[in-house]
């Protein structure tokens, strides 16, 4: 059937038409780096450091809803409509600096398509227990950090901690025209 011939990795890009095909996964890659600037856009440059802040009512503290008051459940990050068509395959990660007021939390983060109509379509997404924060850099790979997962530290609370947080690795076209959004959570 020639199943065997060619590149040994094959893989749908969505976005894009038909198959395609590597040598190795991910296959020869760029890596970009985006920062998630204190405006809530999305670029390869921070410009002015800043912060920004939301707060998640857990089940347990008898709150039905939040005030008007209270800052946001979620975080958003989007970037402009892009210029031309942008591939993104393979590892990804989240790099966040962060303090939290609880000894743990769990970072979700979910990474999205957004199209000029606004329509929104998932993409990929990743997690970490805060406490598991920990990173094996030997067995780590640029946008795929090893996390053992052994040993809980608690958080440092009220103080910044970085934490690497692995997206499921993925392989999107988006289209000129689209943006990029990162949802963060917890």
């Amino acid at each position: 059937t020639g199943i065997l011939e060619g590149d040994p990795v094959r893989y749908v890009l969505p976005g894009a038409d038909g198959w395609h095909t590597s040598a190795t996964w991910p296959p020869d890659v760029t890596y970009r780096e985006f920062a998630l600037r204190a405006d809530g856009s999305l670029r390869e440059d921070e410009e002015t450091p800043g912060t920004r802040e939301y707060m998640v009512l857990g089940a347990g503290l008898g709150r039905l809803r939040a005030s008007q008051i209270d800052p946001p459940a979620i975080l958003t990050w989007t970037s402009g409509p892009l210029d031309q068509d942008t591939d993104v395959v393979g590892a990804l990660e989240l790099r966040l600096v962060a303090s939290a007021t609880a000894a743990d939390t769990a970072w979700i983060a979910i990474l999205q398509d957004v199209a000029p109509n606004d329509e929104v379509t998932e993409v990929t997404g990743g997690w970490l227990r805060a406490s598991l924060r920990a990173v094996d850099e030997a067995a780590s790979i640029p946008g795929a950090p090893a996390l053992p997962c052994r040993t809980a530290v608690a958080v440092p609370i009220g103080q910044d901690v970085e934490y690497r947080i692995p997206l499921v690795p993925n392989a999107r076209r988006f289209a000129k025209g689209h943006r990029i959004r990162l949802v963060l959570t917890s």
